[in-house]
């Protein structure tokens, strides 16, 4: 029966995935933790795993979390079955919120970085198709081109959603190393470069794990963490900071998904 269920595929599209039933149809990538019987931090981390686990960045502070979270060389998190998985983080106790800004500032830039070298592929591939020289060594195909181009069109519009850009990233590596010969030269550098740093093309979210101590800290940015704890007030607190606008594109509103995971009001309420 375990082999079975391990065989079985993905069903996606059937129940909205932020919903709380349709979440658990979501496969979880957390499993066999050494937490206590009845811990109530471990559903949390589940839930969390099947929302976003294959591109989430977890950073925790030290405390049960750490104890249950990496008894090394086992740890309870694990991939998809496209190799992806949470990239979990331990902090000295209460500080995780300056590892987390630290590491979300790190990966804005790098998509930044990333999204310029689309841009330049683009540029390269306009370039190309207005000006073909076969005479230099080129072998374009402007269909392959003019393919190519459409599909890097299609990421930078998905640029900063979370559900689309890894649709459109994956589609624009697949389109990269299937045209590559196809290309001029300067297209084909450059589009080396984008699958070179493939890893940052979708895009990613930043949560913060820990206790109490943590309700009292906030991530110094332009936009507002989203809060979620204990639906009474109590226990631990995990704080999400969301990179995208609530008010843009297909994001959801923190507190839509605070109303609807954690069944609360806005400030706590039971519903």
């Amino acid at each position: 029966a375990w082999d079975y269920a391990l065989g079985l595929s993905d069903k996606p599209g059937l129940f909205d995935s932020y919903s709380v039933k349709g979440s658990q149809f979501n496969t979880p990538l957390l499993e066999f933790s050494a937490a206590c019987a009845g811990c109530g931090e471990t559903p949390y981390a589940k839930l969390l795993t099947q929302l976003f686990g294959e591109r989430v960045y977890w950073a925790n502070a030290t405390g049960c979390s750490q104890a249950w979270g990496s008894p090394f060389p086992g740890i309870p998190y694990t991939t998809s079955k496209r190799g992806f998985g949470p990239a979990w983080t331990n902090s000295l106790f209460e500080n995780n919120a300056e590892l987390a800004y630290g590491m979300l500032l790190s990966v804005q830039q790098q998509r930044e970085a990333e999204k310029m070298r689309v841009k330049q592929l683009v540029k390269s591939l306009k370039c190309g198709m207005a000006k073909l020289h076969g005479d230099r060594g080129d072998n374009p195909d402007p269909a392959c081109m003019q393919e190519l181009l459409g599909v890097c069109e299609d990421y930078l519009a998905a640029f900063d959603s979370f559900e689309d850009s890894r649709s459109t990233a994956d589609a624009l590596v697949e389109a990269v190393e299937r045209l590559t010969p196809h290309l001029t030269r300067s297209a084909a550098r450059f589009g080396a470069e984008v699958v070179r740093y493939k890893d940052q093309l979708a895009k990613k979210t930043f949560w913060m794990f820990g206790g109490d101590g943590l309700r009292y800290r906030s991530l110094l940015q332009h936009r507002r963490p989203e809060l979620q704890g204990d639906p009474r007030g109590r226990g631990g607190a995990v704080r999400r900071q969301r990179q995208e606008d609530p008010q843009e594109g297909s994001g959801r509103h923190p507190d839509e998904l605070r109303q609807r995971l954690c069944g609360t009001g806005g400030h706590g309420r039971r519903l």
